[in-house]
């Protein structure tokens, strides 16, 4: 569970967030909407741990892996071939060495068969063993074909460079995912895919997108961050149900005014009769 705690951030004086709290349980998958400009990104950094809030607190298990998918990034290892470039962004490749060296220490030390055991069980974690296998499985999902990954990052088109990206965070968000705007450059085919995966995936998810039917097949919940409070308010279920419940209130509202202006009518109708009188 990850749990945000009176969140409260300001850019230059200006209010984005405020006093925002709420729970991210088990298998949970949260879609974050609101206007644009009201903080949505400002707050999946917040929860990734790449900006701090000027209050409150984000409590999270430290060893918990979390893939955050941004709308902007850049890659900076041009000359990495893909297979190579998403073991390093996951942490693998630092393992790898490490057990390999290690292996050759224990012909002559026993006294270095507990650290082996101890980076192979954070091998393990980090699913090392199966990682070929699954980052074809997703670069496939993906519209790209499994010779693709031996190809160099510097080779890559943009919309290919995000890809790739994208299946980085998949492989590496095991604890939580965090995905800003993750079907903005995907075909029909790739965005099907992305759902299904992430309908399967055990583990937490947080989504901000535009993509309304995305919403709809992938979230169990929307947190509406509002305009002018600041704050956050939460519904049950995916984004359509959150529509039909805020038409409904919408329409509560509206009968709401529509009888106080009856009962202001029917005021001023008696001030005058009694004017009269």
């Amino acid at each position: 569970m990850i749990k945000c705690k009176n969140i409260s951030k300001s850019y230059n004086g200006k209010e984005i967030l405020n006093n925002i709290s709420f729970f991210i349980n088990g298998k949970e998958k949260i879609g974050i909407i609101g206007y644009n400009g009201v903080g949505k990104t400002t707050l999946l950094k917040i929860i990734s741990g790449e900006e701090k809030p000027d209050s409150g607190e984000i409590v999270k298990d430290n060893n918990a892996l979390i893939g955050y998918f941004k709308q902007e990034f850049t890659i900076t290892e041009e000359n990495y071939d893909i297979e190579t470039f998403i073991k390093k962004h996951i942490g693998i490749d630092i393992l790898e060495e490490r057990l390999n060296k290690l292996e050759n220490e224990m012909k002559n030390d026993s006294n270095k068969i507990d650290e082996y055991c101890n980076v192979q069980n954070e091998y393990i974690r980090l699913d090392g063993y199966n990682i070929s296998y699954k980052l074809d499985q997703i670069l496939s999902g993906l519209g790209l074909n499994k010779k693709f990954k031996y190809k160099k990052i510097k080779e890559l088109s943009g919309g290919q460079k995000e890809k790739v990206m994208l299946a980085s965070v998949l492989l590496k968000g095991t604890d939580l995912l965090i995905l800003d705007e993750p079907t903005n450059n995907l075909d029909f085919k790739s965005i099907n895919w992305l759902e299904k995966y992430l309908q399967e995936t055990q583990c937490p998810i947080i989504i901000v997108s535009h993509d309304r039917m995305f919403l709809d097949d992938v979230v169990t919940k929307i947190i509406e961050i509002d305009y002018f409070t600041k704050k956050i308010i939460e519904y049950p279920g995916n984004y359509s149900e959150y529509k039909k419940f805020k038409e409904k209130q919408k329409e509560k509202e509206l009968k709401k005014y529509q009888e106080q202006q009856e009962k202001i009518g029917d005021l001023k109708k008696s001030i005058n009769q009694k004017k009269e009188w």
